[in-house]
Order: structure tokens, then sequence, then C-alpha cells
């Protein structure tokens, strides 16, 4: 998720365990687990911002482009991390 990657993207790969499974470690905490899925979000959610930068200078794209584009990235932001990225 680090490296801009959704946990279901990750999940899909045939050696990866189900999305539900890391989603019931993350919650229970497995092995600490818990707080490293909250930092791999976190990284996630920096990802994010630092690709809405870079569509709205991308001078090639449409601007209603950009602006879907980013927005789409805005609203999961503004809702995961309110306090940091909200409007």
């Amino acid at each position: 998720m680090s490296e801009g990657k959704s946990l279901r993207a990750i999940c899909r790969d045939p050696d990866m365990p189900s999305e539900g499974t890391v989603r019931g470690w993350a919650v229970r905490d497995v092995d600490g687990f818990g707080e490293r899925h909250r930092a791999a979000r976190q990284l996630l959610l920096e990802y994010w911002s630092d690709e809405i930068v870079s569509i709205a200078d991308d001078g090639e794209l449409d601007p209603r482009d950009r602006q879907i584009r980013t927005g789409v990235r805005q609203w999961p932001m503004s809702t995961l991390a309110p306090r940091r990225y909200g409007r």
C-alpha cells in the first residue's frame, strides 16, 4: 500500500492472503499487524496526495479529466483522514 496499490489489488495476487483475512488481522491486531496496517494506509494516503499534485500539474490532461482524477483521490482521503486531509 505504501507504493500506491490498494489492499484489494495486493490481495488479488494468488500468493497473498484474502482481503478479509488481512482486514481481520488488522482489526484483531495479530502480532502487531494492526499498527503496521495503519502505517501502510497512511503511506497510501501520502502517495495519493503526491499523485494529486502530479495530476493537477499535468498540462497534457484535459482540465475536466484532471478535476475528476484529483477528486476521486481526494474523497477517500478526506473520509479516511478528515483531520489531515478534510475540506
